[in-house]
């Protein structure tokens, strides 16, 4: 699998709804980010919870403005590592 972002990508968190486990968070869902660096690729965790055969992923950092996210003044950033099936381009 060749991944779809590089570092300094611009993207956005994809704002769909999912019922079970997911590693996404919801308060980022919607929100437009940077990738600062692919950590790798890995099995879907979301499948994998469930013994499900896994498809492969690229797994991302990703930051965000933290008054984007949280609406008020904090540290400059909020980091999460989201896998590529979440994600879109800005």
């Amino acid at each position: 699998m060749t991944p779809k972002f590089k570092a300094g990508d611009r993207v956005v968190v994809d704002a769909r709804d999912h019922v079970g486990h997911c590693r996404t968070p919801t308060y980022l869902r919607g929100a437009e980010g940077r990738v600062r660096k692919l950590i790798g690729i890995y099995k879907n965790p979301e499948e994998l919870a469930y013994f499900k055969e896994a498809a492969d992923y690229p797994l991302y950092d990703v930051v965000f403005d933290w008054k984007a996210v949280w609406g008020v003044d904090g540290p400059d950033e909020v980091a999460a590592d989201i896998y590529e099936h979440w994600l879109k381009s800005a």
